[in-house]
């Protein structure tokens, strides 16, 4: 033939022949013609979350002529090897090369994740109405990490909340996949009486090195008795104050003598204020 292309031609070992005008042939042998590996397809995948179909197939492949397109659907080709937005099911995928070449994947997963599920272990206040509830949010299910809210709207890594008050809280937990789940616990109130509580430095304290006070019992569901000790005769002013700086009692007196106060204070925590002469104590 007059054309010295050969097109087409398979793989293999080749002996060519040349033959000019004249009759005269000559000849080229071991001409070796090489193969493209063939197309080998591998997928991996991620889990659908279990409020959404957000599974993945990221396809990958050797061999094959560049640039290639993937598939699958085995219609709507495209230039991406992953597929994202997958609900749970059995998938095949197809891969095609430049040249025409198709190799396909069946039979991959992509598995649904475990519904998101909470479970509450709760504490209730010790006295009552006090501050000391506590709940616990447990978590299973979904897609790790867990986030933990009492409001749906501020979320924790934290799953404990503590210093809750007597009432009904919404218990939220968000997975990574944004899935929600909620459930409701009830912190009881109690029917025994809070004490109060004085802040002191100390069960004695000290001003000037001359003044020594002390507040027993404390804490106290009744009444506290605050006792003076002085080397001074000056008089001492005393104030109670609660942890909103707001005055609740004051009197001023003479140290070496008891005085009782409390009767009408709410439980909670206190704070006196002992001023003598140009000295005070918080």
């Amino acid at each position: 033939m007059p054309d010295s292309i050969f097109k087409n031609i398979a793989s293999g070992i080749y002996k060519v022949r040349i033959k000019d005008a004249s009759g005269c042939i000559d000849s080229i042998e071991n001409i070796t013609i090489g193969s493209i590996p063939t197309i080998t397809i591998t997928a991996r995948t991620t889990l659908a979350s279990s409020c959404m179909d957000d599974g993945t197939i990221t396809i990958k492949r050797t061999g094959g002529t560049a640039p290639f397109q993937y598939s699958i659907h085995n219609n709507k080709y495209v230039s991406t090897n992953i597929f994202t937005g997958l609900a749970p099911g059995v998938y095949t995928t197809w891969v095609r090369d430049k040249k025409g070449c198709v190799d396909s994947l069946s039979n991959i997963i992509v598995s649904p994740a475990a519904p998101l599920k909470i479970s509450i272990q709760k504490v209730n206040v010790s006295c009552k109405n006090g501050s000391d509830g506590k709940i616990t949010i447990k978590a299973t299910g979904g897609i790790k990490p867990y986030l933990y809210s009492l409001d749906s709207i501020n979320y924790t890594s934290n799953n404990v909340f503590a210093n809750l008050s007597p009432g009904t809280y919404s218990c939220w937990v968000k997975d990574s996949r944004t899935c929600t789940a909620v459930a409701m616990a009830v912190i009881n109130n109690s029917k025994v009486a809070c004490p109060a509580v004085i802040s002191l430095n100390t069960v004695n304290d000290h001003l000037n090195n001359a003044l020594e006070i002390s507040v027993s019992p404390n804490p106290s569901t009744q009444k506290f008795v605050l006792n003076i000790k002085s080397s001074s005769k000056t008089p001492i002013q005393f104030t109670v104050t609660d942890v909103y700086r707001r005055k609740m009692y004051s009197t001023m007196g003479l140290p070496g003598k008891p005085y009782p106060f409390g009767e009408n204070l709410l439980p909670g925590i206190y704070t006196i204020k002992l001023i003598q002469g140009e000295a005070s104590k918080t």
